[in-house]
């Protein structure tokens, strides 16, 4: 192919027909068509002939139209002239428009052809047909390798694109972790000088092992927001520098544009699933401590909480995190245990682990209630054992026993909220064996993690062509309608969620995806007009 474009006689201004040959000669024929559109030197409203081709030529013209429309406008003024005519003999014995003399005579007029063609003059010409008795050469300016069909592999202008949106995201992120960092460790410096006493790296230690597991849940917070906000950030810089209008003016879509964005921020969003369902879960005991029990070394408070296999309830005066032991633990039993009286008192209670024959529970040392606890047998419930005594439990001493329990020390010292901190897996197996007490709020958490990336990228697919749509805007309104989305967003998360642990609406399932449900639509409307 020399850039011979081949239009059909006697029909339509513009139409193209399927060309003869091999399939990339049929191919170059709609994209030389396409940037023909492009220069604005012929009116393409259909395409005839192979699929391909017509594929092509749509794909061209959405690419185009915007390029065209520019240069029509820029350039106004009737077409060269023909020829043929007195003018155009004149001209193309100037050099300027001579008629093609590989395909004059070659082809008799009114032939659809689509083969082969030639150059003229040095460049790439194509033929014009607007009525059945005159044929047109018109010189176009491209190379032929740009008549290749689309490449699949990562471009010049996604790998630019890309570089701005990480940049923008590692800078967004680094700022806001940091302001993060300096507020809260402004209000916490006395106990951190303390605990760098007590730390062989000092000081330095001491920040970096509060901070490290906070980041990964500072990340987990705000991984919708960085990624909604390096996207359009990255469109608005392209605005400001007057990128985005040469792309546009190159013939390049904003759907073409938007593309690695979307991409980047679906990268972003399941990199924050991996870091909910790998990094948060490995870290949940040091997130479970504050700055004042950095150590675990002071007392706090003692969640109640009820064992779902045994229906004891587990309570206790005050927790210490570094020992997991319960201070003045009281273990009310059910009726179904009545053998040992109507609850457990002791002195103090440490959680233990399963390892290998022993099951996980609580060690109750120095027990006052029942008083003869040593001349007890052990109590079971079905087949299982719950309550094991010194009796017939040879590593247990005389004032000691044992409570067989599902519950964790972690649920009795932070409650609810360790739930957020549990992996898919952990959460589905907790409900299925019986770990896990099924409420309402812990389906809700099952259903959001699987919801959240979904958000995230509607989040961004919402904010993508809102930037686009208002090019003339000044950055701080751009800011300020980001910002109001992403507050919609938190606020309706937040609302859902409220209602459906509080049973506010009947399913707490309905509750867990009304968020996306409400944003879902939207997002796909507004990225549907970018793309179309």
């Amino acid at each position: 192919m020399k850039g011979v474009l081949h239009l059909q006689d006697g029909g339509p201004p513009g139409v193209l027909v399927g060309g003869h040959g091999p399939r990339r000669a049929k191919q170059q024929p709609a994209l030389a068509a396409a940037r023909a559109v492009a220069a604005g030197q012929i009116d393409l409203r259909a395409a005839q002939g192979t699929a391909r081709a017509r594929a092509i030529v749509r794909r061209g013209q959405r690419q185009v139209a915007r390029a065209a429309q520019a240069r029509a406008a820029r350039f106004p003024g009737p077409l060269p002239p023909a020829a043929g005519t007195a003018r155009g003999k004149d001209e193309a014995d100037r050099g300027r428009c001579d008629p093609c003399p590989a395909v004059a005579g070659a082809r008799p007029a009114g032939s659809a052809v689509g083969g082969r063609g030639t150059t003229h003059a040095s460049k790439p010409c194509i033929r014009l047909d607007p009525s059945g008795g005159r044929r047109l050469w018109y010189r176009i300016a491209w190379h032929p390798s740009a008549l290749r069909p689309p490449a699949r592999h990562m471009t010049i202008l996604d790998r630019y694109l890309i570089r701005i949106y990480v940049k923008v995201l590692l800078v967004s992120f680094l700022s806001l972790a940091g302001l993060y960092i300096v507020i809260d460790f402004s209000c916490n410096f006395d106990e951190f000088l303390t605990y760098s006493r007590r730390y062989a790296g000092g000081l330095a230690m001491v920040v970096a092992d509060y901070y490290g597991p906070r980041l990964l849940w500072f990340f987990d917070r705000t991984a919708g927001l960085l990624a909604m906000g390096a996207a359009a950030f990255a469109l608005t810089w392209l605005q400001r520098t007057n990128e985005l209008t040469a792309l546009f003016a190159a013939g390049v879509s904003s759907a073409r544009v938007a593309r690695p964005l979307v991409a980047a921020s679906v990268a972003v969003a399941l990199l924050a699933s991996a870091n909910r369902e790998v990094g948060l879960p490995q870290v949940r005991g040091r997130l479970a401590r504050n700055a004042q029990d950095w150590l675990g070394e002071a007392a706090r408070k003692c969640t109640p909480k009820y064992d779902i296999r045994s229906d004891i309830l587990i309570a206790g005066k005050a927790t210490i995190a570094k020992e997991r032991q319960i201070l003045e633990p009281l273990f009310r039993l059910p009726p179904e245990l009545s053998a040992w009286g109507r609850q457990i008192a002791a002195d103090t209670a440490t959680y233990e682990p399963a390892t290998g024959d022993r099951p996980a529970g609580y060690r109750l040392r120095g027990v006052r209630q029942p008083a003869d606890v040593a001349r007890l047998p052990s109590a079971a419930l079905g087949n299982d054992r719950v309550l094991l005594s010194p009796r017939d439990t040879p590593w247990l001493a005389a004032d000691e026993c044992f409570v067989v329990s599902v519950v964790t020390f972690e649920q009795l010292t932070v409650g609810g909220a360790w739930r957020r901190y549990l992996s898919t897996y952990e959460l589905i197996t907790g409900l299925r064996r019986q770990t896990l007490e099924p409420g309402a709020d812990v389906r809700i958490t099952l259903h959001s993690r699987l919801i959240q990336p979904l958000l995230d990228v509607a989040l961004v697919l919402l904010g993508v062509p809102l930037v686009l749509g208002r090019a003339g805007r000044s950055f701080l309104a751009l800011a300020v309608l980001g910002g109001g989305l992403v507050a919609a967003v938190l606020i309706t998360v937040m609302v859902c969620h409220g209602l459906g642990a509080n049973y506010g609406l009947r399913s707490a399932v309905r509750a867990a995806w009304l968020p996306l449900l409400l944003f879902g639509p939207p997002a796909y409307v507004a990225a549907r007009g970018m793309w179309d």
